[in-house]
């Protein structure tokens, strides 16, 4: 039982506690004794049911801004419902008390244990329990429970103290944390980059499509090799056939799942440390397979089926070690030396797990990848996929394909995201403008939620920038294309539809063109959205421009996020 599931217990027995001592005045048979009961009674209530309304407030600073504010009023009521058991609400409601969770839980059995003791001293003196001489007897005291009560109400300071604290350094904890996941990520996206090149060294032409994704550190306190583990990667690659029937060259498309491989050291540990002595009735048999979900987490399934008679703790270690010699099977799967050839000749097998390994041999140090297949439909035809870039999203003029506010917003906090986490890697060495971002159409719809950056191998560009300029501009680069791409966005047109001629003459580079019209534009913005329009004046003027650093800069990312990106999720959470 998780501390919540705890919590919800005391909620609801601090009640049925308080009914319990109105209804022990059975046996009171003197006015005197009477009076006396019914004071004692009201201050014992009276403490008990300020314990609980604390107690209460607690859940609730907790469940602000990680529940729908429609669900808060609900889950307060029902201490004991399932909206408290959600994974995704455990989770953030841990990130949010930090390395303070455990003992949260340690304290909310604490103050259950005295109310459980409580009711057992009342009920023993009181209730059935007692004989008939005791509940006549009877006689309330504050004294008798006074221990008790001491205990659940320091239990009660220490939640709200931990809860206050903790709330308080929350924001600064998710600057650090994603910040850590972005340093991850460049890293990660780098070694991807180079172990798909070197397993593409075929004749062939391929685009190699990589998903951009607004992606949070979920375990903000788990150390760069635990986050690296949790990673998954979306690519679509192209590559060039030829028509049997027609004769065309044609262009086929594959969805694949990356999922970046660490060493297996602590699993090969426990093999080597761990001896479990088991009898077995029945044989037992194993499988090992890969099943992919909705959000594009690749997980590894241990399926078992044996009749056993043993204890939870010997499964769990069963489970344990298991996982582990799977982890260790998959890591050491041999590398794809071509990728193009393994592609094909997956098609032709009625089912792929995986595809099998790529490896990336920097000198930064060896990264691994395993492949997966995504699966799609066996009506679909890849090769009538297309690809979309964002500028003609924008350039278009008629309604066929509409952007609206919402996906707008969307857009922008994945790509203002997606430059921090691809910074100074080959998927994004530079600028960033409306060429450089794609949609897979599939049966002529793009979809605007999977915005993707595209390279193709053999290398080659895709998209020229004009960045050159007559003489030194003091503002960063790499920001203030973000801030025109936002402009874009929020305008739903390219920038150079917003420019005026007379922009275009008093400026003699396109940097400079790009400056001033965001300027310009940004009062407009501002009486849409003060937060977006902040968020695009941080990125063309301030403090991120001064002492020349890049994002390569980990004070500067940190600063990037929680100044421009983390003002735009706020805008997209608010829509």
């Amino acid at each position: 039982m998780s501390g919540f599931e705890v919590a919800g217990v005391v909620l609801g027995a601090v009640p049925l506690l308080i009914s319990a001592l109105e209804h022990y005045s059975d046996g009171l048979s003197t006015l005197k004794r009477w009076r006396r009961y019914e004071h004692e009674l009201r201050s014992l209530v009276r403490n008990l049911d300020t314990e609980r309304v604390k107690l209460q407030n607690v859940g609730e600073k907790l469940l602000v801004g990680i529940v729908p504010e429609s669900h808060i009023e609900a889950m307060i009521k029902d201490p004991q419902g399932n909206l408290w058991r959600e994974e995704k609400t455990q989770k953030k409601i841990r990130s949010r008390l930090w390395e303070g969770y455990e003992l949260f839980e340690d304290t909310i059995v604490d103050i259950k244990k005295a109310v459980d003791e409580m009711k057992e001293r009342i009920e023993n003196q009181s209730g059935k329990k007692a004989s008939t001489l005791k509940r006549m007897m009877f006689t309330l005291s504050r004294n008798q429970y006074a221990d008790l009560i001491l205990i659940v109400r320091e239990g009660v300071a220490n939640l709200e103290n931990l809860t206050d604290r903790n709330i308080e350094l929350e924001p600064a904890r998710k600057v650090r944390s994603q910040g850590k996941l972005f340093k991850v990520l460049r890293t990660t996206s780098k070694g991807l980059y180079h172990a798909l090149k070197s397993s593409l060294e075929c004749p062939c032409s391929h685009d190699i499509s990589l998903k951009l994704e607004k992606r949070s550190n979920t375990t903000p306190m788990d150390d760069s090799d635990a986050v690296m583990s949790n990673l998954t990667f979306k690519l679509v690659l192209s590559r060039l056939c030829i028509s049997v029937t027609e004769g065309l060259r044609e262009k086929e498309w594959e969805e694949i799942l990356v999922k970046p491989k660490l060493p297996p050291t602590d699993n090969k540990h426990l093999l080597e440390t761990k001896s479990l002595p088991i009898q077995s009735k029945g044989k037992s048999k194993k499988s090992v397979s890969f099943a992919s979900s909705s959000n594009t987490s690749s997980t590894i399934t241990i399926t078992r089926t044996q009749s056993v008679s043993k204890s939870v703790d010997i499964q769990t270690s069963i489970q344990t070690l298991s996982i582990g010699v799977a982890s260790i099977g998959l890591y050491n799967l041999d590398a794809i030396t071509n990728l193009c050839e393994k592609l094909k000749r997956a098609q032709k097998q009625v089912q792929v797990s995986t595809y099998g390994m790529i490896i990336d041999r920097s000198p930064e140090g060896i990264k691994k990848f395993t492949l997966h297949p995504v699966p799609i439909s066996s009506t679909e035809d890849t090769r009538c996929w297309s690809v979309i870039s964002l500028k003609q999203i924008l350039e278009q003029k008629d309604t066929s394909i509409y952007l609206t506010y919402q996906d707008r917003l969307h857009l922008a906090v994945i790509i203002s995201s997606s430059i921090l986490q691809l910074h100074g890697s080959p998927w994004l060495s530079g600028t960033i403008s409306s060429q450089d971002v794609f949609f897979i159409q599939k049966k002529d719809f793009p979809f605007y939620d999977q915005p993707f950056v595209m390279k193709s191998l053999p290398t080659k560009s895709l998209a020229t920038q004009d960045m050159s300029q007559d003489a030194p501009f003091p503002r960063n680069p790499v920001l203030v294309s973000l801030g025109v791409l936002l402009i874009e966005l929020i305008q739903g047109k390219p920038i150079n539809q917003l420019r005026t001629p007379q922009e275009e003459s008093l400026a003699h580079t396109k940097l400079l063109q790009d400056y001033m019209t965001v300027k310009r534009l940004l009062q407009d913005v501002r009486m849409a959205s003060s937060n977006y329009a902040t968020a695009v004046t941080r990125c063309v003027d301030g403090d991120f421009h001064n002492g020349g650093l890049t994002l390569d800069n980990e004070e500067l990312c940190e600063g990037v996020y929680s100044g421009i990106v983390a003002l735009l999720e706020r805008d997209l959470e608010f829509t």
